[in-house]
Parts: C-alpha cells; structure tokens; sequence
C-alpha cells in the first residue's frame, strides 16, 4: 500500500507539475500579448535633443594699428604767394564732402597738419581760414599703412554772406 500512496503521491506531483507548468505558459502568453500592445502604443521620441558644448579658448594676438590704418599728412600756403599759413582750421570728410566732417583739426604754428589712424578709402579735405581764404582737396587716397602728403592752397574767395558760409561748410569753428 505504501508504494500505491507514494505512486499516488508521486502522480500527483506530476500532475502538480504539470499544472505549474500550464500557469508559466499562460502567463507567458499573457505578457507576449502585453509586450505586443505596448509596442503598438504611440511613443513621442525627441529628435532635437540638447547638448551644450563649452570651451575656454585664450587667444593673444599684437595689433599695431599703423600697420592697418593710413594718415594724412600737409602744409597749408597762402596760394598767391605760397607763404606758409599757421592755425588753418581743417575738416576731413569721408568721400565727397557732406555736412559733418569726420575730423577736424588745425595747422600749427608752421602751417603743418597731421590726420592719423585713417581707414582705408577716399578723403576731402575743406580747409578755411576766417570767411575769406578757402581751398577744397578732393578724393584724397589713402591706402592700408599708407601716408600721404597733400599741400593745402587757401585762395582768397572774397566776402561770404553767412548763407553761402554756412552752404559751403565755412561757418565752422575748433
């Protein structure tokens, strides 16, 4: 009888088992069929992701701004006589000349001037002494690193209403 119950014993293990093993292959089916719904979900994925990137760099450079910028450099006369003109008021303009020059400046006591750190590019020079003694220099050339002379020769223009001092840019004062 013994071996009858450990042979019932040992059936119903088996059977046990294999009861056990029916519960795995349905939970196994169960979470397949889980799986296959949450692949089927809509999933928001960003394409644009963020990366921030940050680096130090030092860099040390010589800048000698005559090697890049131009001057101009003259004498003002008187234009009968070619006798040196002292404390002749200038103004510089960039291209033709406008309403505000870009510089001014006076001649010192031997009638010479200096405009330094110029860019490149084309210059007039209004140059006046009172109402009455003016010369214009146009399209004046100034190249990188380049220096040019220009001679300035004021000539008499006679009597200037205020009007005309003012269209002609003479009325202005350093």
């Amino acid at each position: 009888m013994e071996i009858q119950n450990k042979l019932h014993e040992d059936k119903g293990a088996i059977k046990d088992i294999s009861k056990e093993e029916k519960r795995k292959q349905i939970q196994d089916q169960v979470s397949t069929q889980d799986n296959k719904q949450d692949v089927d979900q809509e999933q928001n994925v960003n394409a644009n992701p963020v990366q921030w990137n940050e680096q130090n760099v030092n860099i040390t450079t010589e800048f000698d701004m005559n090697k890049y910028c131009g001057k101009i450099t003259g004498v003002t006369y008187l234009a009968k006589n070619k006798k040196i003109l002292p404390s002749v008021n200038i103004l510089l303009y960039f291209g033709d000349i406008s309403e505000v020059p870009v510089y001014k400046t006076k001649s010192d006591e031997n009638g010479n001037f200096s405009i330094e750190g110029l860019p490149p590019g084309y210059y007039s020079i209004l140059a006046y002494v009172g109402m009455e003694l003016r010369d214009i220099v146009q399209y004046i050339k100034v190249l990188v690193g380049q220096s040019v002379h220009q001679s300035i020769h004021l000539e008499c223009i006679g009597k200037v209403s205020e009007k005309e001092a003012k269209d002609i840019n003479v009325g202005y004062t350093l």
